[in-house]
């Protein structure tokens, strides 16, 4: 019942190699997720053919996830700072990849990633 022992048990045994490492690392992944999911599941910006952001996330774990989703930080055209978020509906398995389009734009390629996994949960 102690998270934050077992985490480190997990951690610590996660450092090596083979099965037993990779099973830990597993261990922690599924412990950890909910609290870092952005260690997890990359991001990546990129424009349409209309000039607009996609936000695309790769699973980086040996797992599958669901309940994905990206916040995306942004200025409207009145100055005032904003959030959109969007989710990923489906289920990834281990590096699969899957894209949003979050409909602001232009987005210039190339420039800062304004966007953040939000959340994400190992598929039971």
């Amino acid at each position: 019942g102690d998270r934050s022992a077992a985490m480190a048990h997990y951690e610590a045994a996660g450092g090596g190699g083979g099965q037993v490492a990779n099973a830990a690392q597993s261990r922690f992944a599924r412990l950890d997720i909910v609290n870092q999911p952005g260690n997890y599941v990359q991001r990546r910006c990129d424009a349409d053919a209309n000039g607009n952001l996609i936000v695309s996330v790769r699973n980086g774990t040996n797992l599958t996830l669901e309940g994905i989703s990206v916040v995306v930080g942004f200025t409207d055209r009145d100055g005032r700072p904003r959030r959109l978020e969007r989710s990923i509906n489906r289920r990834l398995r281990p590096g699969e990849i899957a894209s949003v389009d979050t409909g602001l734009g232009p987005y210039l390629p190339g420039s800062q990633c304004p966007a953040a996994v939000l959340s994400a949960r190992v598929v039971e």
